[in-house]
């Protein structure tokens, strides 16, 4: 929301600048507003990529699924801060699901722990959200 108010105004901003005849201005702040979106936008992908917090979803068949899943965790010293689970349905519509936030070591990343998870018997699905 704010980033799309502000890009507004800015658009706004650089319309009045055309329309009131300071083409100079107008060009010049273009190319800096430009200029600040690439540089911005690839510093934020280099962040995003250490983020050492994911949430990650994960459907499994079974509890023993899960016991195996955070084992694996304390092997690779993977904190656990917060897990909401829900249970399978009782006609077998739906297998279980667990979503995970975790904080990552820097040894481990995003890839290598969906592998890791996905390997492990009884796991139907895992994605980061």
């Amino acid at each position: 929301g704010l980033t799309t108010a502000a890009g507004l105004w800015t658009s706004a901003i650089i319309g009045l600048t055309f329309g009131g005849g300071f083409y100079e201005g107008g060009i010049l702040a273009t190319v800096f507003i430009m200029l600040a979106e690439l540089v911005f936008s690839r510093i934020e992908y280099r962040v995003l990529e250490n983020v050492p917090e994911i949430n990650l979803y994960m459907e499994y068949e079974g509890k023993h699924c899960l016991d195996d899943v955070l084992q694996l965790y304390r092997s690779c010293n993977i904190k656990v801060l917060n897990i909401q689970i829900t249970r399978s349905a009782e006609n077998g519509e739906h297998n279980a699901c667990a979503i995970f936030t975790l904080r990552l070591p820097r040894s481990c990343g995003v890839e290598k722990l969906l592998t890791l998870v996905g390997k492990r018997k009884g796991i139907v699905s895992v994605e980061e959200l």
